[in-house]
């Protein structure tokens, strides 16, 4: 007897119209293997403390502090990344923070829940360098972070921190955006890598500049340029 074949058959793509050319042959026993999809890259994660002075010389300036960081926060909407920010609010006693990071829509939420009360006279404030220190340690402790970085607003300056336990700024964050007061006096900075001592009167009058989108995006288009 002979041995069974298994019989090949040509199934044409026109099955209803037979004089169509068949220009693939398929064939009913063939195992097609489905193709792999290219994995999309991941976003960019960049995480961002915002720290602004609670105390209550603050609340002359305020107004034009508000617009000014609604407009970067309008600006960042534009970069492709995951932006997360946190927003800490400086006060002689403690300063308040918004809660975890969250949105750019909720910073917006916070910069209108901002309080000012308190102060020094001689215009160092020890509150800030306490707010940076905190932001610091939290910006270390997040590990998935591409780009990290800290903007601070004053009209003042960081005084004497009370905190002197905690971490040094080195390496833990990418950048810090200090708008103060008086930029050409030395204060009482914590080290804070890719710190940038700025004029707080040049950052509310310059014009249509977005300081903080055009840092961050600076870097992350160095990043990658440094990949390829």
């Amino acid at each position: 007897m002979p041995e069974k074949t298994r019989e090949r058959r040509k199934v044409s793509p026109y099955p209803d119209k037979k004089d169509e050319p068949v220009i693939n042959d398929i064939w009913e026993d063939e195992v097609v293997e489905p193709k792999d999809t290219p994995r999309q890259p991941r976003k960019k994660r960049v995480y961002l403390e915002i720290i602004i002075d609670g105390t209550y010389s603050m609340s002359k300036i305020y107004y034009f502090v508000y617009h000014r960081l609604t407009e970067e926060a309008d600006a960042l909407s534009a970069i492709n990344a995951d932006i997360f920010i946190k927003t800490i609010i400086a006060h002689d006693n403690n300063s308040r923070s918004a809660g975890d990071f969250g949105s750019i829509g909720q910073l917006k939420t916070d910069l209108l829940s901002a309080e000012f009360y308190g102060g020094n006279y001689d215009g160092y404030e020890p509150c800030l360098n306490d707010a940076l220190f905190s932001a610091v340690a939290d910006l270390g402790g997040i590990d998935d972070a591409d780009l990290k970085g800290i903007v601070l607003v004053t009209d003042s300056m960081p005084g004497e921190s009370r905190n002197p336990a905690y971490p040094a700024g080195d390496n833990m964050c990418d950048f810090a955006l200090l708008f103060v007061g008086e930029p050409g006096q030395d204060g009482q900075f914590i080290g804070i890598n890719g710190e940038s001592t700025r004029d707080i009167r040049a950052f509310l009058g310059n014009d249509g500049e977005k300081i903080l989108y055009s840092e961050i995006d600076r870097k992350l288009k160095a990043m990658e340029r440094d990949i390829w």
